[in-house]
């Protein structure tokens, strides 16, 4: 048999598993229970995610969050010495700050054909994976953004859109709506494009 052939005969295997798939719930009460426990999780380390963010920043200026203490250097600052500490120690300690800020979580899925071998299949499987890596970002106060590529030949499908907001009812409704490329009756594999990934990580950085 030729390559040609063998590629076709998994073309056309791969079928009655997209109708079992379709049948599918892809998120099931199980699933949202075990989210619902790693936003609990995610909440307690972060001491309830009543802040905006919980990463400390490299750069100055806006809300500054107390980071520590250390000795007192000649040229410091005299109003960030912490005089409490001086009258208790009899010695000089600076406070230090860093602001805090949210941290970006970028998750690039392959949403291209190939995606639905196996039962429940890796699309199923890649889009429940984004769901979890999301819902833990945004209990911690951090964003999630989904990149989904399916094809050389196509932009990336972006969520959410630059400069908006979702919960994570939202992602998971986004995911839920998205379908992997119709499957070709017959196709040549010297016309499959190896390149689709390395393509799809070149759009993904220039966004």
């Amino acid at each position: 048999m030729s390559l040609a052939d063998r590629f076709n005969s998994l073309v056309r295997s791969l079928r009655p598993a997209q109708q079992a798939r379709a049948a599918e719930t892809l998120f099931p009460p199980h699933f949202l229970a075990s989210l619902e426990r790693l936003r609990l999780v995610a909440l307690k380390a972060i001491g309830g995610g009543l802040r905006e963010g919980h990463r400390l920043g490299a750069y100055k200026g806006g809300q500054l969050e107390f980071h520590g203490h250390r000795n007192y250097v000649p040229g410091d600052e005299l109003r960030y010495i912490d005089w409490n500490s001086f009258a208790r120690l009899d010695k000089p300690y600076i406070k230090e700050f860093a602001r805090e800020e949210a941290g970006i979580v970028h998750l690039l899925i392959d949403g291209t054909p190939s995606m639905g071998l196996g039962l429940p299949s890796k699309w199923d499987f890649a889009r429940r994976l984004a769901a979890l890596f999301s819902h833990v970002a945004l209990a911690s106060k951090d964003r999630a953004i989904l990149y989904l590529f399916k094809g050389a030949r196509q932009p990336l499908e972006i969520f959410p859109g630059r400069g908006r907001k979702s919960g994570i009812r939202q992602y998971l409704r986004f995911l839920e709506e998205q379908h992997l490329g119709a499957m070709p009756e017959e196709l040549n594999p010297s016309a499959v494009d190896a390149a689709v990934l390395s393509r799809a990580v070149e759009q993904f950085v220039r966004a």
